[in-house]
């Protein structure tokens, strides 16, 4: 299998919230010009092609803003394909033809044209844009046998990887993403504690200390973490992939030759170090369940939904079909418009081809998402212009999920989460 990649969508990425690429602008509008440009780099010591903004890594590219201020993108496409971007926890009601994807809620960004938008995050078009590595921001490390078996000729056994400085007793915060596919993460620094108090964007009440933290694809959490006091070690930071029920039905052995299920940073109180650190994972794991978070701003949701929808899907090496309440299956079709502006110009969505995999619901009501997983893997669902709130997890049968024979929703005290992955009702495979 090749590796190939139309876009950097990152294995893990762990982002401390640093400013490195500022824009222009007033004090109520801050002004980007990019262009999408493939760049050649070696994040995990492959040499590949990536998705590059202004002939940089895109993970350059950072976005500086206050707090009411408006941002406007200027996007020239230099790809080969066409693109479009999308803002990641961002509602953007009223302005969904700024939100991705292409060909749905906005037309295609083609190849060497230029568009004004408000909305930034990738998402690639065509072919495989996933790393076969775990990578801590953008730092991982390859396996080079594995990479000589794909025909890749470049590669380093060294790569460095990405170092975060401590300075003793002070507080940190750390914002964790799995940009990932497929499989959750462990997350963790070793002899280290934390406290979560923020999920896909929402502010909880401070957990108590953890040493770890599970994260689906897809999801974020913001972390609080106490440096310690009078050490100049060195600390292994780690992403470890998690494989079996309960988290997917795939076991480990199965991946590609020489996968490396780990992802690594280094944590360092000393400045002038520049070895690995010799650190061991806590035996004893201390986490919290994502059922578990107490949301700043409770809510307590109605006891019987105006609608329910079911939403069950597959992915093939053909691509990926939908079923919606129990309906036939389709793969996705690209209209030849986008439905945002198809119903806006006058149409309604049984207008729309059965291709679409279009659901019509009545503006206002409370709607219950059941999202069926048929795959091994998980997969990050997230709905635009929406902060839903996860209420159930786990698996059924598909006669109880249609007859609505499922366990009670928690429907007091849940998360408004903007990412739903989708373990919430999951069938066995």
């Amino acid at each position: 299998m090749s590796r190939c990649h139309l876009s950097v969508v990152l294995t893990t990425f762990l982002m401390l919230q640093l400013s490195l690429f500022l824009g222009r602008g007033t004090a109520d509008a801050v002004i980007y010009d990019w262009r999408l440009t493939p760049v050649m780099t070696a994040f995990d010591g492959v040499l590949l092609e990536t998705l590059g903004v202004n002939d940089k890594p895109c993970d350059e590219a950072i976005i500086e803003v206050k707090l009411g201020q408006e941002v406007e993108v200027r996007v020239t496409n230099e790809l080969y394909n066409s693109t479009c971007l999308h803002w990641h926890g961002m509602k953007q009601l009223g302005t969904q033809e700024m939100d991705g994807v292409s060909g749905f809620t906005q037309c295609f960004i083609e190849p060497n044209t230029t568009a004004l938008t408000d909305i930034y995050h990738t998402a690639p078009t065509f072919g495989p844009a996933l790393w076969d590595t775990i990578a801590i921001n953008n730092r991982g490390r390859f396996n080079c046998t594995a990479a000589a078996i794909n025909n890749l000729t470049v590669c380093s056994t060294d790569q460095p990887l990405t170092t975060y400085n401590f300075q003793a007793g002070k507080k940190y915060l750390l914002r964790l993403m799995s940009l990932a596919a497929m499989a959750p993460f462990d997350f963790s620094i070793d002899d280290h504690e934390f406290q979560v108090i923020a999920a896909d964007g929402e502010a909880v009440q401070p957990t108590g200390l953890i040493n770890s933290i599970f994260i689906n694809a897809g999801q974020r959490y913001d972390i609080i973490i106490e440096a310690k006091n009078d050490t100049q070690d060195s600390y292994w930071m780690r992403a470890k992939g998690l494989t079996g029920l309960p988290w997917i039905a795939r076991s480990s052995d199965t991946g590609l030759p020489g996968f490396n299920d780990e992802g690594l940073a280094n944590v360092r109180y000393n400045t002038a170090s520049t070895s690995d650190p010799t650190t061991k994972q806590c035996e004893e794991i201390v986490t919290v369940n994502e059922f578990d978070f107490t949301p700043v701003l409770p809510a307590v949701l109605p006891t019987t939904p105006s609608d329910r929808s079911i939403v069950q899907f597959n992915i093939t090496a053909l691509g990926g079909v939908i079923s919606l309440d129990g309906g036939e299956y389709y793969s996705l079709e690209i209209p030849d418009q986008p439905p945002l502006l198809t119903i806006s110009n006058g149409s309604s969505t049984t207008d729309l081809p059965a291709s679409a995999n279009a659901r019509a619901l009545e503006y206002g009501k409370h709607i219950e998402v059941v999202v069926v997983n048929s795959m091994n893997e998980q997969h990050p669902f997230h709905l635009h212009s929406h902060v839903p709130w996860v209420v159930g997890s786990g698996q059924a049968s598909a006669e109880d999920i249609y007859n609505n024979n499922l366990p009670p929703s928690k429907l007091e005290g849940m998360c408004t989460l903007c990412h739903l992955v989708e373990q919430m009702q999951m069938a066995p495979v």
